[in-house]
């Protein structure tokens, strides 16, 4: 999964909204990384756009604070889409992996469960990727990726589906998703609770 780092952004700052991203800085160190993967000889299948700083929510300009609101996607899904197009770009290149999927995500937590830095409705942000300023850029994508952090309590036979289907359905996605991660948050098992991995 080709994630984001700290030197990606020219002025160095805190909160590292996407939208800000310097794309030629990111694209340096995205070449050297494939470049490296290719002198040693790694095949890769798929690569997953994603981006992931748990501290300032996931894939766009999410606020490290509050919420995102449905009427601020429209922002974040353009921020995103200008770090996709240039993923493709270059990972598509004739010496690295023209080939390759493109799994765009992953989403948090499809849960549903509304805290700082996190989308209520992330599977519309997805959606809005359909028309940014005319084009689609669903024509880059081959799967759209998940985590999901089940509550201990929750009826998976019943929430899983439900949950999977909104986000489905909210993103207007046709094909396969792709679980990235499933399970149960680190916050239900410690000293206090007294409860174990083992049990769930």
């Amino acid at each position: 999964q080709m994630t984001l780092n700290p030197e990606d952004w020219a002025d160095n700052r805190t909160t590292k909204e996407l939208s800000a991203i310097d794309l030629d800085l990111f694209e340096g160190r995205f070449v050297a990384h494939l470049q490296a993967c290719r002198a040693a000889g790694v095949v890769i299948d798929a690569i997953g756009a994603g981006n992931e700083f748990d501290s300032h929510g996931f894939n766009g300009a999410v606020p490290a604070s509050g919420l995102v609101a449905d009427a601020d996607l429209p922002f974040h899904a353009a921020a995103y889409a200008r770090w996709l197009e240039r993923v493709v770009a270059v990972a598509h290149r004739p010496e690295f992996y023209p080939a390759a999927q493109i799994w765009a995500g992953p989403v948090a937590n499809i849960r549903g469960v509304v805290t700082n830095g996190f989308m209520r409705n992330p599977g519309r942000r997805f959606a809005l990727l359909q028309d940014i300023d005319g084009k689609n850029y669903y024509d880059l994508i081959d799967r759209l990726t998940f985590n999901i952090y089940p509550a201990l309590t929750d009826d998976m036979g019943v929430f899983i589906p439900e949950r999977l289907r909104k986000f489905a359905n909210d993103a207007e996605w046709p094909s396969p998703l792709i679980c990235t991660e499933w399970g149960f948050a680190n916050q239900y098992f410690t000293e206090t609770t007294g409860l174990k991995r083992t049990r769930y």
